[in-house]
């Protein structure tokens, strides 16, 4: 049996019929401000540098100054820690 006659048996068998199915309507919960003081957030950050360019060296120092500073602007942040990635090659370049 071919992989697309499978699939459709599949969709037959759970296939619902939306006359049996009761609908209802849940509302979305409320937006949350990510730099509302009242509520504490734990955060991470993750910095990355897509090559390996000597100019990049800085980019990636400065990515992390700037989530430092963030984390430091909003009393209600707790920056848990820096993920920092600098270029990784894997395999050969052509």
């Amino acid at each position: 049996m071919a992989d697309s006659e499978n699939r459709e048996q599949l969709r037959q068998a759970y296939k619902i019929d939306d006359a049996q199915v009761e609908k209802r309507f849940i509302p979305a919960k409320e937006k949350v401000s990510l730099t509302e003081d009242g509520r504490p957030m734990r955060v991470c950050a993750y910095c990355r540098v897509s090559t390996d360019n000597d100019e990049q060296v800085s980019s990636i120092v400065l990515q992390q100054e700037h989530y430092s500073y963030l984390a430091s602007t909003y009393k209600n942040w707790d920056l848990k820690r820096i993920y920092a990635d600098e270029y990784i090659h894997y395999g050969e370049q052509k």
